[in-house]
């Protein structure tokens, strides 16, 4: 759903941008709801999963496993994932 609403709203910009055919703005909005609905739905799935796996279980029984885990975790949301975002962003804004 996250996956759709983003391949959508990036779709319906391109076409906005490039050959300014202009579509109602209740469909973006659509598809931006959709976008944040599936990313809440996918980190609630993670959330929920994360105790069942078998590796995630072994750094909790760790005393210092949960610490270790969250200072990853947001590592990786912090310093990752906004280049990751700047860099498919410029990629895109280069191909057109």
């Amino acid at each position: 759903m996250g996956f759709f609403g983003l391949v959508g709203v990036l779709f319906f910009d391109a076409l906005r941008e490039t050959w300014k055919l202009y579509l109602p703005a209740t469909l973006r909005t659509f598809l931006a709801t959709c976008l944040v609905v599936g990313f809440l739905l996918h980190s609630v799935t993670f959330v929920m999963l994360c105790g069942t796996n078998r590796v995630v279980r072994s750094v909790k029984a760790n005393p210092d496993g949960g610490f270790w885990m969250r200072i990853v975790a947001v590592i990786l949301w912090l310093g990752v994932l906004p280049f990751a975002c700047l860099w498919v962003y410029d990629y895109l804004h280069r191909a057109r």
